[in-house]
């Protein structure tokens, strides 16, 4: 039922666009075959969700240029992922751990891709999934490298609750973790995040030397040696830097 509403829903969204002036609601329902109390309550949502704008004289709807937005960030996304993944395969391939690349979405990091190592290991983490900045390498990375007036929202907003025994929820513990992240370049989640999982994350920057998104390298706690921990970051920390610099970031 609810992938029936979402194709309904699609379906308006893609009618709306193919016409500049507009469709009205007996149209779309004729355009479409599907009955005027359906399509009525699709575009309540779709106007809600700010997808499409009503205009109050002539009762006719119209596509917005969010959607325009939403597409920019996909191509974004995309085209940022193409240009990270050979760096991604390299850091693989030197470390022999999953790979994960995230970017910022709001008060949230999104998984965009994710390269799996010959270790099979029981993360949670998969392609498109939201996770938190406080608990996670990557989040922290760029919680460090974020400004003030963010962090400052950040902390006002997101509820810090405990995910494991190590989770950091205290905000003034956390800011002083964020320094030591930014003092050294990479973050690390040492089973703050998931049991039995360990992370080290560095942020990425845009062409305007902004921090938008972050890589990291995952595995069981036991692979993570304290002897190991600073080459693992170097590794995961440069190639962090070259893709900030393909991207066109003055580092």
């Amino acid at each position: 039922m609810a992938i029936d509403s979402v194709r309904k829903a699609l379906e308006i969204v893609d009618l709306l666009s193919s016409k500049r002036g507009g469709y009205s609601l007996t149209e779309i329902a004729s355009e479409l075959l599907i009955a005027v109390s359906t399509v009525y309550k699709q575009l309540q949502s779709l106007v809600e969700l700010g997808l499409v704008h009503k205009d109050p004289h002539t009762g006719r709807y119209f596509i917005t240029y969010k959607i325009v937005e939403l597409s920019s960030r996909i191509l974004k996304n995309l085209e940022f992922r193409d240009i990270a993944r050979p760096f991604l395969i390299e850091l693989l391939e030197e470390l022999r751990m999953t790979v994960h690349l995230v970017v910022r979405e709001n008060l949230h990091a999104v998984y965009v891709e994710k390269i799996e190592g010959p270790y099979t290991i029981p993360t949670i983490s998969r392609m498109g999934m939201q996770i938190d900045l406080y608990s996670t390498s990557v989040g922290k990375a760029i919680l460090a490298y974020s400004p003030e007036e963010f962090i400052e929202e950040y902390l006002s907003k997101v509820d810090l609750q405990k995910k494991t025994p190590r989770t950091i929820i205290n905000p003034v513990e956390l800011r002083t973790e964020l320094t030591r992240v930014k003092g050294r370049g990479y973050a690390l989640d040492n089973e703050e995040n998931e049991f039995g999982i360990c992370c080290i994350g560095s942020p990425i920057f845009d062409h305007n030397n902004n921090v938008f998104a972050a890589l990291s390298v995952t595995a069981a706690s036991q692979q993570f040696l304290p002897e190991s921990i600073t080459k693992t970051a170097n590794c995961v920390l440069q190639k962090a830097r070259n893709i900030s610099i393909a991207l066109g970031c003055s580092i």
